[in-house]
Parts: structure tokens; sequence; C-alpha cells
């Protein structure tokens, strides 16, 4: 576990580490990564190593440093916000036992979330969502909680990843002869709380990393490849986004046409509104339409600033050659 001032989450999900059964060996590595907080006297309490890094120095740098202090076959790497379910380490084991072709194991968030807020919960149920329809042969990880095993795990500070850095590493796993398993059975918990400009910074931040990862792993090919999916992003989800923004500039040209263009749009998300609306209530479903456009619209931007900045950096990489 990776973790930065995270003293309000950390306990919890070290916690449910100690009291997950049906694993006799294993060893639990922190690494706090430059905290001014409690975090190092937390992690001190249950885990086997606390490692030490003097200043911040960032996510992948601190996975990296778990990866080359890990001594097990099986490394589950998870955020310090997330908990796991009792027997969820034996489930681990048992996955990897059972699939030995498999190199890694990718968890899901469950719908179950601490939060209480509606965007919170929104945001946990789209995740949730999202990675179930998803094939379970996978080329995207849920960087919340994975596990890989040790001699197939890649440094993780070679790779490029900028934000949407489980995605990078998904690919740079999957391009590098990795088999990735999405275990959809294997669900954990999610605290993160969201408020509006959280949730859209976030998923702005996404989209525009998305574009670059997608452009470097051969999208459409892939996209060809995986029955019209990306990482773990479906055709319809894709499609979704895309026509999102354009039913704000269609408005410009015929309010018909924008109607259009937003009817398209929500029989793309229906099976999504659908599944918010057995598990949730009609409020619930209601509210998520209009966030859902609004984030599809910030993603569609994120998209297309994502690809105006490689056509930018590729028009003046050959200008200088």
């Amino acid at each position: 576990i990776p973790a930065y001032n995270a003293e309000r989450v950390l306990d919890g999900c070290l916690k449910s580490i100690r009291d997950s059964v049906g694993v006799e060996s294993y060893e639990l590595l922190v690494v706090d990564d430059g905290s001014t907080d409690r975090t190092h006297d937390i992690a001190s309490k249950y885990a086997d190593r606390v490692l030490k890094h003097q200043n911040n120095k960032g996510l992948r740098a601190g996975r990296e440093t778990l990866r080359t202090s890990a001594e097990g076959e099986i490394i589950v790497f998870m955020d310090a916000d997330v908990e796991i379910p009792n027997g969820f380490l034996k489930c681990v084991g048992d996955y990897f036992k059972e699939n030995p072709t498999v190199d890694v194991m990718a968890a899901i968030v469950s719908l179950e979330t601490p939060a209480t807020n509606f965007l919170s919960r929104y945001k946990n149920a789209y995740v949730h969502y999202v990675y179930q329809v998803s094939p379970e042969d996978s080329s995207a990880i849920w960087g919340g909680c994975f596990a890989i095993r040790r001699e197939k795990a890649l440094p993780f500070d070679e790779y490029r990843g900028y934000w949407a850095e489980d995605t990078a590493y998904a690919h740079y796993l999957k391009s590098n002869g990795r088999k990735i398993h999405l275990a959809k059975e294997a669900q954990v918990i999610h605290y993160h709380k969201y408020d509006m400009r959280d949730l859209l910074m976030h998923d702005f931040k996404l989209s525009f990393a998305w574009t670059e990862i997608f452009i470097q792993y051969s999208g459409f090919n892939q996209m060809s490849a995986n029955l019209g999916s990306f990482s773990n992003a479906p055709r319809r989800l894709i499609l979704a986004v895309l026509l999102a923004p354009l039913t704000v500039l269609t408005l410009f040209i015929s309010t018909w046409l924008a109607v259009a263009i937003l009817l398209i749009w929500f029989w793309l998300n229906f099976p999504f509104f659908y599944f918010l609306l057995n598990k949730f209530s009609w409020i619930f479903t209601i509210k998520s339409f209009f966030v859902t456009w609004v984030d599809h619209i910030i993603r569609g931007l994120g998209i297309a600033s994502g690809l105006t900045l490689h056509i930018f950096i590729r028009k003046n990489f050959r200008n200088e050659a």
C-alpha cells in the first residue's frame, strides 16, 4: 500500500487486511510517501514493514518501491482508501492457482461505498458498472486493487503515464506479453468523496491522458480485436462521450439536430441508467442522467484537448526534424 497523508482512511484499509482470513503466510508492506500527518504511526501498528520516502515522490514511485521490496510470489497492490472483504487474500491466491496462465488479476470496485453524498455514490456506481460490462480478458486494471505475479511485474517508473497511470501501466504490461484478467467476483470497497469540481477535473484529466494512451497503443486496432472496447471503455461509452459535446455545439445549428443527438446519447447510455434504476431510486437515476451528460461533455473536451496537444507536438517535432 502506497500512502501519502492517508490518516483518514489508512486504518480501515490495513485493518481490513489483517482481519482477512484464509492465508497463512503474507507480508504487509506500506510506503509512507513523505507524509506530514499520522500515516507513518498508523502504518506501524499493522504493517510488517513501513518503507519511508523522505519526500513525496508520487504513486508510481511508491509502487516501484513496493515492487522491488516485496518477497512474496504474488504482489497485491492496494490504494490506502480501499478496504477488502474477509477472505479476499485467499481468493487472490486461489485465483492464480486455478489460472496458471494469468499474470495479473484485477479486482473491481464494489457497488457498496461508505460515502453518503450523491456524487460519490454516483461515481462509485459508474466505475463499478463500467468494469462489470468490460471483457474478462482485459487490457485494463483498476489501480485501487490488483495482484500480479512478482516475476511478471514490470517497473512502474519505465512506462509513460500521466494521470491515467493505471491504464498506462496495464497497456505497458499487455504490450510486454502479460495476461490480465478482470476478476469481477473480486470486489473491494473504495472510499473516495467527490464533489462536482473533483469529479469533473478527475474525468477531464483521465480523458486527456486516455487519448495519448489510445494513440500510443493503436486503439482502433484494439477495438477491432476486443469487440469494440479499448481498455475498460466499451464502444457505447466511447461513442457517448464523443457525442455529448455535440449536443451543445449543434444547438447553434439546429435545435432538432441537438435533440436527435441527445436521444442517441441517451440510447447509448440506457443500459447504465437501467442498471441504476434497478439498484437505486428514480430520483437517483434522474440526477445521474444530468451528471452523466455533463461529465461526458467534460470527458469529450478532455479527449479533444489530448488530441490537439498530440497533433501540435507531432507537428512541431516534424518541423524541427
